[in-house]
């Protein structure tokens, strides 16, 4: 079943994302959608992506942070990016983008048209690009069976290079002639023969070499053991790129033992006599067609029986019309080399067939047959045309391969390397074009190659036959400098091939990589705290040297003994600790903190900050854990310390309020009754003194007024002072009533209205807390009037089993978080310290155009 296409885009405006899914719908693809780009390569972990269409102007990550991310995590070809945008570019931006894999850019609003264009080239690219992947897994599997074709036939595969040296032989040779395969190699053909048919094979070669193909040609060679060999080659000539002579290949098989048998044969059956240099594999005698005699392999060959052929035109039932027309032909011309044509069977299957005839004359019977040895050449034919298709195929490898590739002939027994060919990956990577190196020697190509150690290994391989690997190493000469890594191996035909890489780019990258490395353990290493990486199972995979400094045990006893941590941990923290380690849910915190306490080697009780994470690798599996632990047993010393001071600070608070309202109430007592006192008996006196006095006389009636308003607005000083320091409706109604009373005259002074509630209607509250509540209150009400502008309040007092709660609301401009904030804020400072004094809490927000809410809780 064939997938569609990977299509990611992504855009934090959730309308592009619809309209590009609205326009890009039809393309037949899968599209994957992501608003950011963490969630963009959370989606594509593990996924083939043909294109990727990304927003350069994104928050957190830009669209050419992910574009460089998606690409740094994928080997082989970056992913195609399409980055959309709506501001122009400088130099450097466009720069930023090819680097991290842009191929194209959008400005928004975006064309429909030119997106759709676009984005279908892309798709078409990579669909090409999945038909080669396809394809080149078809060569391999094609050169695969081709390879085994010729290696297991029976048939005697061969090459030979314009010398006439054998260069490839298949495993066949060594069956029939006895040699092993690497004693023939190099070796001429005619090596293998006697004088006489060395020489007559010798001239049929040179007419090979002119052109003319050779087919069914019969000849003698001599076996290791000495012994005769009877072959029929089919040859034809090969020649390079550009078309020069550069050898012969072809097939042979050897008919020796049925020659031998049809000569033994001829011996004691007259008609077969002259017939033994043509026992190929079938055998027809006939005249003018008629069948007078064939042997068993053309009955299996074709299907027949004896009696079905013998008499009858075998040349009609046996050979398909056009094949009949080349034999009425070979026969008028009494050809006698082999010859292909279409046979048929019996059952109608066609088949290739190869034959060789001649006209023999039997004397004693006073006339003339046609010998016809008959061989099916069906394999022979797959053979060749997997050997055509190979050839091909290699070809097209080679020249579309990315690692360089470059084919050597040997000169003078292995004293120098001639270029035979070279792959264009090779072009780029040497700076070099092939026209430029064909024919030439290495040593001239690439001078430094002896010192570089390089030539040796061709000498050595070209020699052996042994493949070797030649490991990465710096290769330096005028025109070319980098990392290389070379396999080269000794092809059948004599020639070597190295297949070399370019590694520069990632030996610097390595390079870079271990400074990086050197620089993080130097930091690690020397770090104040324990720095420490473990494995799923537990297992430490790296410890910083400060784990002595703080538990008195070295990284190699942490090493040897992984538990040793736990047992380390005082008891009452032990379990949670362990369970922290082995819990899965925590493994999926980003970060995870606590601290706890150890009994170091020297018995002293350290305390431990532990901050840890987890670590996945780019397919989302966990690889452990990696943090650090720091002593903060100081700290804690310290915390303690300030822990203790603010009690007694709190409780210092508590008793200098206490005496401070207790003060309050004593002077607001004596002024009260003092002062007051004194006031209303001067009043008194002043009214007696009044009355006795005639009232005739203005100016003294007047000036007793005046000094009667004097006394009454000293009597309201009085009051109001007294209010100030203690009311005593708090000491004599309550906390209830003294609210009530205050809400009342707030409302009357400033004309901002209450609306008040006392859960329940009326309850008792100590002198303290009911005093602490109050001053709360009243701050409250001041801030309300100063800052707020509100019109409206509503107060909520309410006692609970455990808490008094006061809820203060108004519908004001509404405090800002930076005024909660503020150091400056006394009055809020003061609020929150006169709850903290009873452990409890002051809760005040604010919302902007909608008023305040302050809260008040005491526990009792």
């Amino acid at each position: 079943m064939k997938h569609l296409p990977n299509l990611l885009i992504v855009d934090d405006n959730k309308n592009n994302l619809l309209l590009l899914e609205n326009i890009l719908i039809k393309n037949n693809v899968n599209l994957i959608q992501a608003l950011s780009g963490s969630e963009a390569l959370e989606k594509t972990i593990g996924i083939e992506l043909a294109l990727a269409i990304i927003d350069v102007r994104m928050p957190k990550m830009n669209g050419f942070e992910l574009a460089k991310k998606i690409n740094e995590k994928r080997a082989g070809d970056k992913v195609p990016v399409i980055f959309l945008t709506a501001v122009a570019f400088n130099e450097s931006d466009v720069y930023e983008g090819f680097e991290s894999g842009a191929v194209d850019y959008i400005f928004k609003p975006v064309n429909t048209h030119v997106l759709k264009s676009k984005v279908r080239v892309f798709l078409d690219l990579f669909e090409q690009k999945q038909l080669l992947l396809e394809s080149a897994a078809r060569i391999k599997k094609s050169e695969a069976l081709y390879h085994d074709l010729v290696e297991t036939s029976q048939d005697l595969i061969w090459q030979c290079d314009a010398q006439g040296r054998y260069i490839y032989l298949n495993p066949s040779w060594e069956d029939v002639f006895g040699y092993r395969v690497e004693e023939m190699l190099g070796r001429k053909f005619y090596d293998f023969q006697d004088s006489g048919y060395a020489r007559r094979d010798i001239k049929e070669f040179a007419r090979l070499i002119k052109g003319k193909q050779l087919k069914g040609f019969e000849t003698v060679h001599v076996g290791k053991s000495g012994n005769e060999i009877h072959l029929v080659f089919n040859a034809k000539l090969v020649r390079d790129e550009n078309g020069n002579f550069a050898g012969t290949r072809g097939t042979a098989y050897d008919f020796t033992e049925r020659k031998l048998a049809a000569d033994a044969k001829i011996i004691s059956e007259k008609r077969f006599k002259k017939l033994s240099s043509l026992t190929i594999e079938g055998l027809v005698l006939h005249k003018n067609g008629i069948a007078e005699d064939v042997n068993q392999s053309v009955l299996n060959m074709f299907g027949y029986t004896p009696e079905e052929l013998i008499g009858k035109n075998v040349v009609k039932l046996l050979i398909s019309e056009e094949g009949q027309k080349i034999v009425a032909r070979k026969i008028k011309e009494n050809h006698a080399l082999p010859y292909e044509i279409e046979g048929i069977k019996k059952d109608g299957t066609r088949f290739p067939i190869e034959i060789e005839a001649r006209n023999i004359s039997l004397k004693d019977e006073n006339k003339i047959i046609r010998a016809a040895a008959v061989r099916d050449i069906t394999e022979r034919k797959l053979a060749e045309k997997e050997l055509k298709e190979s050839e091909e195929r290699y070809r097209g490898i080679i020249q579309n391969t990315s690692g360089c590739v470059a084919v050597y002939s040997s000169v003078d027994d292995g004293e120098d390397f001639v270029f035979v060919d070279f792959n264009p990956a090779a072009e780029r990577t040497d700076k070099i074009s092939r026209e430029n190196v064909i024919g030439r020697k290495v040593t001239e190509v690439f001078p430094g190659v002896i010192e570089f150690g390089l030539f040796k290994i061709f000498q050595e391989v070209w020699k052996t036959g042994k493949p070797q690997h030649f490991p990465v190493s710096v290769y330096k000469d005028k025109r070319v400098q980098g990392y290389c890594e070379n396999y080269v191996y000794k092809l059948s035909s004599g020639e070597i091939v190295a297949i070399y890489y370019d590694l520069t780019s990632q030996k610097k990258a390595e390079e870079e990589l271990a400074k990086s490395e050197y620089k993080f353990r130097l930091l690690a290493n020397n770090t104040h705290d324990w720095e420490y990486w473990i494995d799923p199972e537990g297992n430490y995979k790296y410890l910083s040297k400060s784990c002595k400094r703080i538990t008195g045990y070295s990284q190699s006893d942490f090493y040897d003994n992984p538990d040793l941590f736990f047992k380390l941990v005082r008891h009452d923290y032990a379990a949670r600790v362990k369970t922290h380690y082995h819990n899965e849910e925590e493994k999926k915190l980003p970060i995870f903190k606590m601290d706890f306490p150890i009994i170091n080697r020297s018995g002293d009780l350290r305390w431990i900050e532990h901050n840890c994470t987890p670590v996945f690798d780019e397919l989302g599996n966990f690889m452990g854990r990696r943090g650090n632990n720091r002593d903060i047993t100081e700290r804690k010393l310290i915390e303690a310390e300030l822990l203790k001071q603010e009690g007694e600070l709190r409780s210092y608070s508590v008793y200098f309020d206490t005496k401070v309202e207790e003060e309050k109430k004593r002077i607001a007592g004596n002024i009260h009754d003092g002062l007051g006192q004194l006031l209303t008996s001067l009043k008194m006196e002043l009214l007696w003194v009044k009355k006795n006095i005639p009232k005739k006389n203005i100016q003294v009636n007047e000036k007793f007024d005046l000094m009667s308003k004097i006394i009454d607005s000293g009597v309201q000083m009085v009051q109001d002072i007294t209010m100030e320091l203690r009311p005593r409706m708090l000491d004599d109604l309550g906390l209830v009533a003294t609210v009530q009373w205050e809400l009342n005259e707030f409302q009357n002074c400033t004309g901002i209205k209450h609306n008040v509630l006392f859960e329940p209607k009326d309850f008792i509250l100590d002198f303290d807390r009911s005093t602490t509540l109050f001053r709360i209150l009243l701050e409250i009400l001041t801030n309300i009037y100063r800052h707020s502008g509100a019109s409206q309040i509503n107060v909520n007092l309410s006692k609970k089993s455990d808490e008094i709660v006061l809820r203060v609301q108004d519908n004001g401009n509404g405090i800002t978080s930076e005024d909660i904030k503020s150091s400056l804020s006394f009055g809020i400072i003061g609020i929150r310290e006169k709850a903290k004094i009873w452990d409890g809490r002051a809760e005040i927000k604010g919302e902007t155009g909608k008023g305040t809410i302050v809260t008040i809780s005491l526990p009792f």
